[in-house]
């Protein structure tokens, strides 16, 4: 029988494997979730979100996974696959809503979210599929040039402020609006050519600007930020800007790799097993915030000379 003493403790397993991914490129200046596809379900296509799309994320580029596509034992089973022998299952969770008696007031009832896990496993992992059979999710990818437009057409569709000038890239949430230095201020790097790089500055910042008082209120203006939760909003940041460049083909290989922002995010992750549920959840709120923008946007009868500006 499972005591809660040793019943698994879920928050803690994910938060060590993203700790163990963090500690162990750290030293290389790189982030283990960058340039990885949006992971999808076997069962029905549909993208995974928050927390599960980042450690489904993390185990594709630590595998070098080809398939974005993942399932569970028995949904490889169901397709004619089976698990190949000494592959090991990456954990998903959800949430389960129970009716319980409320605790201050036995005359009515509470709802109350307990957190689940089920174990996935990647299409690579698996034998025996039909090759007739084969992933059918289309593999979304943009040349650099295209990335650009996508990110100045997410900020012209959320109605983001953007100033290009100088050499420094940030948010200022007192005046609300987004600094960026011109594109042709970007340099080619091993890791970004120069129109990439600024797309994904641009999406990095735009997460930023997201949380904005006015929108997504993560941000409060009106207090002076603490280093750790200014760590928690940067580690925010680099999250939904992975998020949303997966999503829409957009290579992103990350901005805040420096050492120091690697060690403030460990800090919050060491001190605080479900940080980072609450950071992929802020994340994936600015990601849809961003994205939902742009889908209303294509609607309009503007869009092609608005994503062009």
């Amino acid at each position: 029988m499972t005591t809660s003493k040793t019943r698994r403790n879920i928050y803690r397993e994910i938060t060590q494997r993203i700790i163990d991914a963090m500690e162990a490129s750290a030293g290389l200046f790189t982030m283990p979730w960058r340039g990885a596809s949006a992971p999808f379900k076997l069962s029905d296509g549909t993208p995974y979100r928050g927390i599960n799309q980042l450690m489904l994320m993390i185990e594709q580029t630590r595998n070098g996974y080809s398939s974005g596509q993942w399932g569970t034992f028995n949904a490889w089973r169901a397709q004619g696959g089976s698990v190949r022998r000494g592959e090991k299952s990456t954990p998903i969770v959800f949430y389960k809503i129970i009716e319980r008696q409320h605790r201050h007031d036995a005359t009515r009832n509470e709802s109350v979210p307990l957190l689940r896990h089920s174990n996935s496993f990647n299409r690579d992992q698996i034998d025996g599929l039909d090759p007739d059979h084969a992933e059918t999710h289309p593999c979304i990818a943009t040349s650099d040039n295209a990335a650009v437009q996508i990110a100045r057409c997410l900020a012209n569709a959320a109605g983001a402020r953007v100033e290009h000038g100088g050499n420094r890239a940030c948010y200022n949430p007192v005046d609300d609006y987004i600094q960026m230095p011109v594109l042709d201020a970007f340099d080619n790097t091993p890791i970004y050519s120069a129109a990439a790089g600024y797309a994904a500055v641009l999406c990095h910042e735009l997460v930023h600007w997201s949380g904005h008082p006015t929108r997504l209120a993560r941000l409060n203006l009106n207090e002076p930020t603490r280093k750790q939760a200014y760590a928690f909003e940067e580690l925010i940041a680099e999250l939904g800007a992975s998020f949303l460049c997966a999503e829409h083909g957009v290579h992103y290989a990350g901005i805040e790799s420096h050492a120091d922002y690697i060690a403030n995010w460990l800090k919050v992750l060491k001190d605080d097993d479900k940080a980072i549920f609450r950071a992929a959840s802020q994340a994936e709120k600015a990601t849809r915030f961003l994205s939902k923008s742009a889908e209303h946007d294509r609607e309009g009868e503007n869009n092609e000379e608005e994503c062009a500006a």
